[in-house]
C-alpha cells in the first residue's frame, strides 16, 4: 500500500522577504518557510518576528509582525507583493521571492 502525504494547512508565502519604507528608503530582510512564520530585520538589527494567515482561497495572505519595542506592522499580500503599515500610517512595500 502506498500512502500520500496530505496537506492539513494552507501553506503560507515561504522565501525571502524584501520590503523598503515609502520616503526614507529604510529596508527590512528576512525569510519565511512556509509555516507561517516570518522573521524580518534591518540594517542596525532590530528583528521583526510575524505570522501570516490565509485570507483567501486566490493565495492573499494577512501578515501582522512585532519587534522587541512593541511596534507593530500590520498588511497584507497576494502571494509575490507585500504591502504593511505601521503605527503611524508609513508604508512598507516590497517582494517576496
Amino acid at each position: 500500500m502506498i500512502y500520500e502525504r496530505k496537506r492539513v494547512y494552507a501553506s503560507s508565502p515561504g522565501g525571502f522577504y524584501r520590503l523598503q519604507k515609502e520616503g526614507s528608503g529604510k529596508s527590512l530582510f528576512g525569510f519565511g518557510n512556509g509555516s507561517g512564520f516570518v522573521q524580518l530585520s534591518d540594517r542596525e538589527g532590530t528583528e521583526w518576528r510575524g505570522q501570516s494567515i490565509p485570507n483567501d482561497m486566490n493565495g492573499g495572505h494577512s501578515f501582522r509582525f512585532q519587534n522587541e519595542k512593541g511596534e507593530t506592522l500590520t498588511g497584507i499580500s497576494d502571494g509575490q507583493t507585500l504591502m504593511l503599515r505601521d503605527a503611524r500610517g508609513r508604508a512598507w512595500k516590497g517582494v517576496i521571492d
